[in-house]
């Protein structure tokens, strides 16, 4: 019998894993089509983590006047955008830059990966909060997946995912996804936003590093969509390539 060198079994391992997580991500997409996925810019043994780190906060009453912060369903214009706690391609942390790419995007939900809240190296600054607020989005939900101490002493240190709607949000929640032990946590937002009278379900979310990571990812967040009534739109950073 013919024996396999390591670079043979590395390679069928690696076939193995790709059409485990093609599957799983078949499968997924399945679910959300059925249950109405709305994509893009136009509406048109893994371990389970320890669980999320409090602090998630969401506003369900507008923070201000903005006449664009209808109920108009129509034309609804979703954006997902990784903003690395501010940090330019130039290495530069500005987070007004970041500001102004919302306001020209001009986006009516927006998903936001690798926000900070008290963390050091981007000023010890309320992230969601800010761009919020500096953005023009009256209705804000963050949902941290990552709770440690990097603010030099003034306090928790959250970082994760944060949902922008200039559309009331009516419920929201953060999930667990599974992680390898040793790896940083994964979450997922699920929220409500309510629109020209009907529900949109956001999820977002920023998914592993490692094909093993994001094939029971991709699982849980299958289970998460499942029954959910109306139009499913699912957002975020998910480190794989399109194919």
């Amino acid at each position: 019998m013919k024996q396999r060198t390591g670079a043979g079994r590395r390679r069928a391992g690696f076939l193995r894993d790709g059409r485990s997580f093609l599957l799983g991500l078949l499968g997924l997409l399945a679910v959300l089509f059925t249950a109405g996925l709305v994509l893009g810019s136009r509406a048109g043994g893994l371990m389970p983590s320890m669980g999320i780190a409090g602090d998630a906060r969401w506003t369900s009453e507008p923070q201000s006047s903005d006449p664009a912060a209808s109920d108009d369903a129509r034309g609804l214009r979703l954006v997902t955008y990784n903003i690395r706690w501010g940090l330019g391609a130039d290495g530069v942390h500005d987070l007004d830059r970041t500001a102004a790419v919302l306001r020209l995007l001009d986006a009516d939900i927006v998903l936001l990966n690798e926000t900070d809240v008290n963390w050091r190296r981007s000023g010890n600054v309320d992230q969601p909060a800010y761009l919020a607020e500096a953005a023009g989005y009256p209705y804000m939900y963050f949902a941290p997946a990552l709770r440690t101490r990097a603010s030099g002493g003034r306090g928790a240190s959250l970082y994760g995912n944060t949902l922008l709607s200039r559309h009331p949000i009516a419920h929201a929640e953060t999930v667990a996804l599974p992680v390898p032990l040793g790896r940083e946590p994964r979450a997922a937002l699920v929220a409500q936003v309510v629109a020209g009278g009907k529900r949109l379900t956001v999820v977002g979310t920023h998914l592993g590093l490692s094909e093993r990571e994001r094939t029971a990812q991709t699982a849980r967040l299958a289970e998460i969509v499942t029954g959910r009534p109306g139009p499913v739109v699912l957002m975020g950073d998910f480190n794989a390539l399109p194919g």
